[in-house]
């Protein structure tokens, strides 16, 4: 396959065994920069494939700029256990053979494509074969034997097991460390924690004690009726509150608590009116809201354990009775919404 780009590709033995040296040459055609990542090799000698060999030299990642040329004289050094076989067998060949097939396959990575060139096929002078086996020493090579695809996605996937359980351990270490150090800390913490709920249950009991005797009543009584329950004392203790409210407003006011109940509340709310300037209206709403609830009083009192009380029903009487507190004593009474 021809490239517009690819201006020259050599190569042939090293310096020194067991280096080949590579020519690359590209061009750059198009009125754009254009990048350069890397490339692969694939030498065979005599058929026999020795692998693939990937550039990591200094021209990795390179910008070629419009009617630039990149060249790159590079070498690459076959692992040894290819090595020793191809020595093997060109020593073999020596007094067999007039020359030897040394080919290489490239792909190379320029912009976003992997461009396969290739194969390049020399015949070389077995002599030559020969005395390049024999030459020793040590050239800079920029290539690295390239992992396949199945390789490096489980060295990789290795790795990460290895940080895993690095970091894993690591941050049991340091847990291990700070329980350490600070066990005394938390063991005084956790003794003053266990004083403080102390206190606070103490006195949580002393603040509450009626209302905790006031529930175990109620425990209690729901035991013989279930109707006696929480709603039922709720709605009782409102209920309860009313004529003593009246009776209280009465007495402030200047009127004597006496008489019928109906009696009592349509004199105080006449006197509401008359002191305390009420609208007559909402005046005798209330009256009749008050005379009304005084019927469902005698039925909660007297009847709860036969007539059920609902939990509206019971926020209802006593929402109704805190209003009345609030119309009475407004002065003297703050009480939350």
């Amino acid at each position: 396959m021809g490239y517009s780009w690819l201006k020259t590709f050599d190569f042939g033995f090293g310096e020194a065994f067991p280096y080949l040296k590579i020519l690359l040459e590209i061009g750059n055609p198009w009125e754009i920069e254009v990048p350069f990542y890397t490339f692969t090799v694939v030498p065979s000698l005599q058929s026999s494939n020795f692998g693939t060999y990937l550039y990591t030299g200094k021209y990795v990642n390179t910008i070629i700029k419009p009617g630039e040329i990149l060249s790159i004289k590079t070498n690459l050094r076959i692992i040894d256990v290819h090595a020793d076989e191809i020595k093997r067998r060109i020593l073999g060949l020596a007094n067999k053979e007039q020359t030897v097939e040394l080919t290489l396959h490239a792909s190379i990575d320029l912009l976003n494509y992997g461009n396969p060139i290739g194969p390049y096929v020399k015949r070389l002078p077995i002599t030559e074969a020969v005395e390049w086996v024999k030459r020793s020493g040590e050239v800079e090579s920029e290539f690295i034997p390239a992992p396949t695809h199945n390789a490096l996605i489980s060295m990789l996937l290795c790795n990460i097991s290895k940080l895993q359980n690095q970091l894993t351990k690591t941050i049991e270490n340091k847990l291990k460390g700070i329980e350490s150090d600070f066990k005394p800390i938390m063991d005084l913490f956790r003794k003053g924690l266990q004083e403080f709920y102390k206190d606070v249950e103490k006195k949580v009991q002393n603040q509450y004690r009626e209302v905790i005797q006031l529930r175990e009543l109620i425990r209690t009584v729901t035991g013989v009726s279930e109707n006696l329950n929480q709603n039922w004392a709720v709605s009782a203790l409102a209920l309860s509150l009313l004529e003593n409210l009246i009776n209280l407003k009465l007495v402030e006011l200047g009127e004597k608590p006496e008489g019928e109940f109906g009696k009592r509340v349509e004199r105080l709310k006449e006197t509401l009116i008359r002191k305390e300037g009420w609208n007559r209206v909402d005046a005798s709403e209330l009256a009749r809201r008050i005379r009304e609830k005084y019927i469902g009083r005698a039925i909660v009192l007297h009847s709860g354990y036969c007539n059920p009380i609902s939990e509206d029903f019971a926020k209802e009487d006593l929402e109704f009775v805190k209003k009345v507190v609030k119309e009475f004593f407004k002065r003297n009474v703050c009480m939350e919404e």
